[in-house]
């Protein structure tokens, strides 16, 4: 792929390089320890929840997982409220990584899963199919300026990467 002259995979290399607690994937995402996302369901709102935590998604198992917790994911994710909190691997998900969250204790209220209680990284006593996944509500995507440029890239030090929207 290339903008205004320029290879934006050598440049997405270079990054990749020099970042650190960060991934950058070939599609321009940025990851940051306790990242979420979803996968394995029928839908773009519904799926086994994966962690992100030095540079790789994690499982979360499903001891005391409820609608609180469903909650919170749903928030972080931008999505609607949640639906439904499922256990017991409810999206049958192929997925082998380590369980990266146990014990998972949230109010509802909080931001980001991470701002929950839970055991600590990877401290778990969960075997395999004990994945937690959520249904979340639908909501209507958030639609970017056309002058938005995903390649205008600022540095500073409190932060590695930061993109920011142009005009």
């Amino acid at each position: 792929m290339h903008h205004r002259g320029v290879n934006v995979s050598e440049i997405i290399l270079v990054i990749l390089g020099v970042t650190n607690n960060y991934a950058i994937t070939l599609d321009q995402e940025v990851h940051h320890d306790g990242d979420l996302k979803l996968v394995d369901g029928p839908a773009p709102t519904m799926g086994t929840v994966l962690v992100y935590r030095g540079y790789s998604w994690g499982r979360i198992c499903d001891d005391h997982w409820t609608l609180r917790e469903a909650q919170v994911v749903c928030r972080q994710l931008g999505m609607g409220h949640a639906l439904e909190a499922y256990r017991r691997n409810r999206y049958a998900s192929k997925i082998t990584a380590n369980y990266f969250m146990d014990e998972v204790h949230c109010t509802g209220q909080e931001k980001r899963l991470v701002d929950c209680r839970f055991s600590g990284w990877a401290i778990h006593d969960c075997k395999q199919n004990e994945e937690v996944g959520v249904k979340c509500a639908y909501s209507a995507p958030v639609v970017l300026r056309p002058e938005w440029n995903p390649l205008n890239l600022e540095m500073n030090k409190s932060e590695l990467l930061r993109m920011r929207a142009v005009g």
